[in-house]
């Protein structure tokens, strides 16, 4: 499946809602063509560290994947952003 900013925006909306009482805030999106990863979040907060000011969620199209195994990566993807949004401790990192 070709992956799309429309599709991964209507899935973020989809598990947003189903999995997050639509609490995270929407990231911005970005098509990779790396192999390093299938997908990536990144933030940043302002410069003094009060403020979450910035999201992304970059998905690699390197390897063809069907609409589950994208769905699968997004939502691994959401988990960082909830995480990041909350402040909580990742414990298990990778």
């Amino acid at each position: 499946m070709e992956v799309t900013i429309q599709f991964l925006t209507d899935s973020f909306k989809t598990f947003n809602q189903t999995y997050f009482n639509n609490k995270l805030l929407m990231p911005r999106f970005e098509i990779t063509h790396v192999k390093s990863y299938l997908g990536q979040y990144h933030w940043e907060y302002s410069y003094d560290h009060r403020i979450f000011c910035d999201s992304v969620i970059r998905i690699s199209d390197y390897y063809m994947r069907d609409e589950t195994a994208l769905q699968e990566t997004l939502l691994h993807e959401m988990i960082h952003l909830y995480i990041r949004q909350n402040r909580i401790k990742d414990t298990r990192p990778h």
